[in-house]
């Protein structure tokens, strides 16, 4: 049943607090299983999850009710209106620089730091309880904070043009626009999903099974480095995998001069879990030789450096699954833009040819 804009938005802050806060609780929970981490690991876990989040959530807000309203979604009533007037005389400058997403990532940010570094002082110096903090933090507060933004960003995102607020971040036309576009969004997740990867493996170096005085070609350390790069290459993988296609949608839509001839980045061939398994054997690979030829070679090499050389092969492996799922994804929502042409304002409408 077709549902009001206010209604709609709040839906979606709704779903969108419970999914982060899962997320959030999940990594969480695998920071904590790191034994002797200190209190500028837990910094650095809390400040990675709480960028990458926000820059991917709010940039994938703009996408979807982008989405929503060119394909009718949900209807205006007198309250709507109301509210649309209001951000056009009042927040428009505001709403329109939180709309983008580096912006809105660092001032959620400063503000969970400033409160997690209040919380610090306070609580004891015990890792425990500031644990407590951080997990109170990004599994609550921040899910529920973010959500608010979102929340309070919808008519931005909407951007109604009566109302003159669509005051989006430009968005890259002309020829290989959708590649360029596609290129951005890539980086930029194997830029959030790394740095998360490295600010929850970084503390393992604490654990007696990864100092250096075993030897990093020692079988101890072999086993311990095999199973923590199968574990972050199983979870890189899976979050290669996130669709959004709706969020593609809604970028296709704002583009406005739509380009369908673009060349995909990547295609991967197969069932996806049968080239889990083969990244999974390249992952071992890497990893058993890696460590047996810092053992021979560079026994004095730093745990830090050891470990993210560790991450290599899973950010190839996650930028050339994530790479296939976007161009899939943008071809899936080229085909629901060409389905609904009408949608777009005549002066701005283009001819559009499915690939």
């Amino acid at each position: 049943m077709l549902t009001s804009f206010g209604r709609y938005r709040l839906s979606y802050a709704v779903s969108l607090f419970l999914a982060i806060s899962i997320l959030g609780a999940l990594l969480m929970f695998g920071f904590a299983r790191n034994a002797g981490y200190t209190q500028t690991d837990l910094t650095f876990a809390m400040t990675m999850i709480i960028c990458g989040v926000t820059y991917a959530t709010v940039r994938d807000a703009a996408g979807a009710f982008a989405y929503a309203v060119e394909s009718s979604k949900f209807y205006r009533d007198e309250a709507d209106f109301a509210l649309l007037k209001s951000y056009a005389c009042g927040w428009r400058r505001v709403a329109a620089l939180l709309a983008r997403p580096m912006p809105s990532t660092l001032l959620i940010a400063a503000s969970f730091l400033g409160l997690q570094f209040l919380a610090t002082r306070r609580l004891a110096a015990a890792s425990e309880p500031n644990l407590q903090a951080a997990v109170l933090f990004v599994a609550v507060l921040f899910p529920f904070a973010l959500s608010l933004l979102v929340h309070f960003l919808s008519p931005v995102f909407v951007g109604w043009k009566d109302l003159d607020m669509r005051k989006m971040p430009p968005m890259p036309q002309g020829e290989g626009s959708v590649a360029k576009l596609m290129r951005k969004i890539a980086v930029a997740d194997l830029l959030i999903t790394m740095l998360i990867n490295v600010a929850l493996v970084m503390p393992v170096r604490h654990n007696p099974d990864f100092h250096p005085s075993l030897g990093y070609g020692s079988v101890e350390f072999v086993a311990a480095a095999l199973i923590l790069a199968m574990i972050v290459g199983t979870l890189s993988l899976l979050s290669a995998w996130r669709t959004r296609v709706y969020a593609c949608s809604g970028d296709l839509y704002r583009l406005r001069a739509i380009d369908l001839t673009w060349t995909p980045l990547s295609q991967v061939t197969g069932n996806r879990w049968v080239r889990w398994v083969r990244y999974s054997l390249l992952i071992g690979g890497f990893t058993i030789v890696a460590c047996l030829l810092l053992g021979a070679l560079y026994e004095t090499a730093p745990i830090q450096i050891v470990l993210v050389l560790l991450l290599l092969p899973v950010a190839i492996m996650f930028r050339v699954e994530r790479n296939a799922v976007l161009t899939s994804n943008f071809r899936d929502a080229s085909q629901l833009v060409a389905e609904f042409p009408a949608r777009m304002p005549i002066s701005e409408r283009i001819d559009l040819v499915r690939p």
